[in-house]
């Protein structure tokens, strides 16, 4: 898997436009931010892969499924009701 080099284009002008707007805070928070930057990142990848709209349509999915398998069962029931009916 690549790095996105338009991700790490702008997260290089945001650091350096730190450094030259407010270069005390940010020295003082770098090596924090250096090592939280990996996990930061996937926090925002896993929040951005599994937005709103995702679970609305696999809830969605997940109701018809439950339906389905619903009628598949009432299905089987009766048809288990026939054979066990006419063997007697």
């Amino acid at each position: 898997m690549g790095m996105n080099w338009k991700i790490v284009a702008g997260a290089v002008a945001v650091a350096v436009g730190l450094v030259l707007f407010a270069p005390g805070p940010v020295a003082a928070v770098a090596p924090l931010l250096i090592f939280a930057a990996c996990p930061l990142s996937m926090l925002v990848m896993m929040r951005r892969m599994h937005g709103p709209a995702q679970r609305r349509e696999e809830g969605d999915a997940n109701v018809a499924e439950i339906a389905r398998l619903r009628s598949e069962v009432e299905a089987l029931r009766l048809q288990h009701v026939r054979d066990r009916d006419g063997r007697f």
